[in-house]
């Protein structure tokens, strides 16, 4: 082992191994117990199911506004000594027990990306989340057996797409934690409330329930989608075989007989559906994507006289002024800046402008609707950018300044509640343009002295939402109102 490295091979900084394995709130343990638990690992018949953290009343309902489970991986990140990023980096790479709980913090419970995992770069510049086909190392790895071990192994049938996320949690230098990440345990697949301890189904380890009760009663749904038997139902529908339901003792001993007989999934003949976590699910859902894309453009398709060539196609998905009523529009004016130094012998003046949504693009994520127990239950987990125009008056002339807000964490599970913060991040575009011509240089300057006055305008954070201030804010308000026409589908 490398000096100045933790047992699997990450850099030890600032002290953080030691904390994490010897002092953190929750995780004392001796080097003797961490040598047990690494023999525990080599093996493989045994298995620890992973498993959500205890919450209290009190933890449950507050996540459910802010997203965040108080839990110990979230105590532990809050240490004034500790970096998020470290933090990270070394729960993710630690023991079988550290393991489970943080992928219980960066994924859902059964694999299904909660809100994505947010982690930006250091310098701000755009987001990074964890894509869905990373549910694959939930599945194959349910024992909680640590990313560094599952790197290493060389019988893994893609080992690229654990050391994507690997990578990732390693670069503790070069990332962040953004404070709003979601880490909370997930949603029971049969009732949908909030996890508090969570069963797998013993088949797929696809999907998880909150009691036995639950799962018995989503059996009838999930049972055609159980990643087991897929490959066999298909196969015998192809066939044109009638799957059975129950399999005597007396078949089992004939299929063992004649293994030519027993149905086969191979690439030449039939290709398996993996179960995905964006996939169809475990019941009969009914896709509300399209009509949740139509729905945003219509809520958040801007000005449209102002803006016909960039979003032009959101005049076709306007459904009337009584869709919009008692929203304020999506304007808002710039504050008055006053002047600021952009040469050493000249002050510009930042006149009063104003900042205004001109459409929405990359719409992606899930939205679905399906029937649960007589009812009806609807999910959507939906990313987009919001984009924006700043318009004001300098005294070379008018300025003007395009950007997007990206809103990588608009779920259900937040909803239409009055304090819930969507998690937002503003990119500004390097393209501007001015009605008087001017040098590039002295341009560039004038636009970057206005960029506070536009952040300030745009509201892009938690507080300016909670005291309904700035443009922002009036997106959240359409977005509640999107959330509540999605609930009455």
């Amino acid at each position: 082992m490398a000096p100045g490295h933790c047992w699997l091979g990450v850099r030890r900084s600032c002290g953080l191994c030691r904390q994490l394995f010897f002092g953190a709130s929750g995780g004392v343990q001796s080097v003797k117990d961490r040598e047990g638990t690494s023999d525990l690992q080599k093996d493989r018949s045994l298995t620890c199911p992973a498993r959500t953290c205890s919450l209290t009343e009190k933890d449950t309902n507050s996540s459910k506004v802010t997203n965040v489970d108080y839990s110990r991986f979230e105590r532990i990140v809050k240490q004034d000594d500790l970096q998020d990023g470290l933090a990270i980096a070394v729960a993710v790479c630690g023991r079988k027990g550290w393991n489970s709980e943080v992928v219980n913090g960066v994924y859902r419970q059964d694999g299904v990306l909660n809100g994505r995992a947010r982690l930006r770069k250091s310098d701000g510049t755009r987001w990074f989340k964890f894509t869905d086909n990373h549910k694959w190392m939930i599945s194959r790895f349910p024992d909680g057996r640590p990313l560094g071990e599952a790197v290493a192994e060389d019988a893994a049938e893609d080992p690229r797409r654990i050391r994507e996320p690997w990578h990732v949690c390693t670069e503790e230098l070069s990332w962040e934690m953004d404070e709003l990440m979601s880490v909370t345990p997930g949603e029971c697949s049969g009732c949908g409330q909030l996890l508090r301890r969570a069963l797998r189904c013993s088949q797929c380890r696809g999907v998880s329930y909150c009691d036995l009760k639950c799962q018995k009663a989503d059996w009838q749904f999930h049972r055609r989608s159980c990643s087991r038997k897929q490959c066999i139902r298909l196969a015998e529908s192809a066939a044109g075989e009638q799957v059975e339901t129950g399999v005597t003792s007396a078949q089992k001993t004939q299929d063992k007989s004649h293994p030519s007989s027993r149905p086969t999934c191979t690439s030449s003949k039939i290709k398996c559906k993996k179960h995905a976590a964006s996939g169809t699910g475990s019941w009969e859902e009914v896709q509300l994507l399209p009509w949740a894309r139509e729905r945003l453009m219509s809520l958040l398709g801007g000005s449209v006289e102002s803006n016909t060539s960039f979003f032009l196609l959101s005049a076709f998905v306007l459904i009337g002024p009584q869709a919009l009523e008692g929203l304020p529009e999506l304007r808002v004016s710039m504050p008055n800046s006053g002047h600021s130094e952009v040469g050493p012998m000249r002050k510009t003046w930042l006149l009063a402008g104003r900042v205004e949504v001109i459409g929405v693009k990359e719409i992606d994520g899930l939205a679905s609707m399906w029937p649960n127990q007589g009812e009806k239950r609807h999910l959507f987990d939906l990313s987009f950018q919001v984009v924006f125009k700043a318009t004001w008056l300098a005294d070379v002339g008018m300025m003007s300044m395009d950007g997007s807000v990206y809103f990588d964490d608009f779920t259900s599970n937040l909803g239409n509640h009055a304090e819930a913060v969507y998690g937002m991040s503003i990119d500004f575009a390097n393209s501007s343009e001015s009605v008087v011509e001017m040098q590039r240089k002295a341009m560039q300057e004038t636009i970057g002295a206005a960029k506070a006055s536009v952040q300030e305008a745009l509201g892009a954070d938690g507080w300016s939402i909670a005291q309904g201030r700035g443009l922002m804010h009036r997106v959240h308000l359409r977005l509640r109102r999107f959330a509540l026409d999605f609930e009455a589908k």
